[in-house]
C-alpha cells in the first residue's frame, strides 16, 4: 500500500477504539528512531505490538515502516 487513498480504502471500514501507549523510542542516528508501541482493542479483546521506524525528513519525523503482531489478551 502506498499513499492516503490507498491506506484509507484499505482501513476505511474499520471501526473500534485503538488505545496506544508507547513503551520505548530509541533514537539509533540524528534522523533515524525506533518506537515501540502497545495498541489495545478492548471491544476485541486484542493487542497489536506495533514497531515504527521514523526517519526524520525536511525537519519533520515521519513513519517509514510499521510492523504490527497481533497478541490475545484475557
Amino acid at each position: 500500500m502506498k499513499g492516503k487513498e490507498a491506506l484509507a480504502k484499505l482501513w476505511g471500514g474499520v471501526t473500534g477504539t485503538a488505545l496506544r501507549t508507547i513503551k520505548s523510542v530509541e533514537i539509533v542516528a540524528p534522523d533515524i528512531a525506533v518506537v515501540r508501541v502497545n495498541a489495545d482493542f478492548p471491544e476485541y479483546k486484542s493487542r497489536l505490538l506495533e514497531t515504527y521506524l521514523l526517519i526524520k525528513d525536511d525537519g519533520q519525523w515521519r513513519i517509514r515502516v510499521h510492523q504490527a503482531v497481533t497478541v490475545q489478551v484475557q
